[in-house]
């Protein structure tokens, strides 16, 4: 299935309202071509170090409750200073800024070779764990 299927969606309680969905990207490339491999962590941390406030200023405008990272919860953990994820259980519940107890999941980035069902149940394992240990969305 399609990660915005409407199964997804409304397990994680968004009842069909694309209003209360945020995508946010850091883009890594220059629109020059595709950067070599080596060349992807450079600009991703350059992107990130250059654009933090903005960052941080889309974060608290979107007021997330669950956020998903492609594979960058390094970044998200360095802007905000969180701890690890707890690699146990699949996620950490943290204060991003103003937004309080969010649910932050790492999951594969987009385009890895991970066929979206098993991102789908993956990520919905986690979410599930989360609201069994105590989180409240």
């Amino acid at each position: 299935p399609n990660l915005y299927s409407q199964d997804f969606l409304t397990q994680f309680g968004d009842n069909g309202n694309r209003e209360s969905d945020t995508y946010i990207k850091i883009n890594k490339a220059d629109g020059t071509g595709t950067p070599l491999e080596e060349e992807i962590r450079s600009r991703l941390d350059s992107a990130v170090k250059e654009n933090e406030n903005l960052l941080k200023q889309q974060i608290a405008l979107s007021k997330p409750r669950i956020v998903i990272c492609g594979n960058t919860y390094y970044y998200l953990k360095s802007i905000y200073g969180l701890e690890d994820i707890d690699w146990y259980n699949g996620y950490i519940i943290a204060d991003l800024g103003e937004n309080k107890d969010v649910l932050i999941i790492n999951s594969y980035h987009p385009a890895a070779h991970v066929s979206a069902i098993m991102s789908y149940f993956g990520i919905t394992g986690i979410y599930q764990q989360a609201l069994k240990n105590g989180w409240q969305k």
